[in-house]
């Protein structure tokens, strides 16, 4: 496998998924739910005459969501969507790396999931009044894009290793959405956290990812030295999540093969 072939898997990965038709589901999914879904934290802050900074602050959690949906449902479930399918076999006798097909998904789901945070970003903040600033344009592109490349980079990882449940993947993927919400900090200040919620809080990449997103629009960030050292962390990740992925898919196939449910659903 040489990597042009990689690069071509990755490419075709992607044409394949912008192409998807824009089905009812589709623009429903861009649309309507994570507006929707956001709407009801914003009128329980209006309710308690919290401030714009707050509202802003639920805002730009509220626009996230979709991406960390996006990984888990969109990339945690990859694999073991394609072994019910029956295509896993399939996948695993292409001439290409498990991980280039992993990485043309993982490109593919942040574009498609960038349509519904800047559509909701943008519309709440416009119909609430929140003003959101930009003074270092590149800085606040760096910050998003070092977020989404770290929480893709988890993605990847999820997908390695909901391989090796059969129907479980579901449960394990309904399991980790809520907490996240709670520990990451997506409606409120991760600071009003217990000691060991702050902690947990502080082992999740997305914590980072809002932190120094939220440092970038509402308080105008305008140097690297401002988000640190929240954005190296986040750097480190989003370089090493790959890697990790990697071998984390080499492990669990090994360790579904050994269990046999590789092509049990």
């Amino acid at each position: 496998m040489t990597l042009h072939t990689e690069l071509r898997a990755i490419k075709a990965v992607i044409i394949t998924h912008i192409k998807l038709p824009l089905t009812y589901e589709r623009l429903s999914w861009w649309f309507l739910f994570p507006l929707m879904n956001l709407l009801v934290y914003i009128y329980v802050y209006k309710a308690l005459n919290a401030s714009t900074e707050l509202l802003g602050f639920a805002i730009i959690g509220g626009s996230m969501v979709m991406s960390w949906l996006g990984v888990l449902w969109g990339m945690g479930n990859l694999l073991a969507r394609a072994r019910g399918s029956g295509m896993l076999e399939l996948l695993l006798k292409a001439p290409i790396s498990m991980i280039s097909y992993l990485t043309g998904h993982a490109i593919s789901q942040a574009l498609d999931d960038a349509v519904p945070l800047l559509y909701t970003l943008f519309l709440s903040a416009f119909l609430f009044d929140v003003k959101l600033v930009f003074p270092n344009p590149f800085l606040t592109i760096l910050s998003f894009s070092l977020a989404e490349a770290s929480l893709y980079g988890l993605g990847m990882c999820f997908a390695s290793i909901f391989i090796l449940y059969g129907r479980e993947a579901h449960h394990v993927a309904n399991l980790l959405q809520e907490p996240i919400y709670f520990f990451s900090g997506f409606y409120f200040p991760t600071k009003y956290l217990p000691d060991w919620a702050g902690i947990v809080s502080s082992l999740i990449p997305l914590t980072f990812g809002l932190s120094i997103v939220r440092r970038c629009i509402l308080l105008g960030a305008t140097s690297i030295n401002e988000l640190s050292p929240d954005l190296y962390l986040l750097a480190i990740f989003a370089v090493i999540s790959p890697f990790l992925a990697r071998h984390l898919l080499r492990y669990m196939e090994t360790l579904s093969k050994r269990a046999g449910r590789l092509t049990l659903t």
